[in-house]
């Protein structure tokens, strides 16, 4: 039997590699995301079970019903969707900083102690570190280039 995959953030980037590669895979992939259309063509793919179009700040309870009623249970969470702030601290708002925590903390637990996912089994989180790693990465480049 094949494991139950959630992938948030799947309908462009490393979510969609995922999507497609975990299903190439023969698992089965439950896949989310603002992008309704992307969704809709993406659950073209041979095992893409489906899906369902949210905005996770407002509908993770929501997801997390639809994704166990299609797929029965969820044994893996890819949390790609994250969030970043690109400014200085002091430009930074105090709903800039709670939209942080939302969604790249608060909502990943909350998948968890909703079982979301089995609790012997995995959660990844991945969005907001990755595109973290390329701001720094961009801003190392511009340096480079003014020395």
């Amino acid at each position: 039997m094949h494991k139950n995959i959630l992938i948030t953030g799947a309908s462009k980037g490393i979510g969609l590699v995922l999507a497609k590669h975990f299903a190439s895979c023969n698992y089965n992939v439950f896949v989310t995301a603002r992008n309704e259309f992307a969704l809709l063509e993406l659950s073209k793919t041979k095992n893409i079970k489906g899906f369902y179009a949210c905005d996770l700040k407002k509908d993770y309870e929501a997801l997390i019903e639809n994704a166990k009623k299609t797929l029965g249970n969820i044994d893996i969470l890819i949390n790609n969707a994250g969030a970043y702030v690109c400014q200085k601290i002091e430009e930074t708002s105090n709903d800039d900083i709670e939209n942080l925590i939302k969604l790249n903390l608060e909502i990943p637990y909350k998948f968890k102690t909703l079982n979301g996912i089995d609790e012997d089994e995995t959660g990844i989180s991945l969005g907001a570190w990755i595109v973290t790693q390329r701001n720094r990465r961009k801003k190392l480049n511009k340096k480079r280039r003014k020395l």
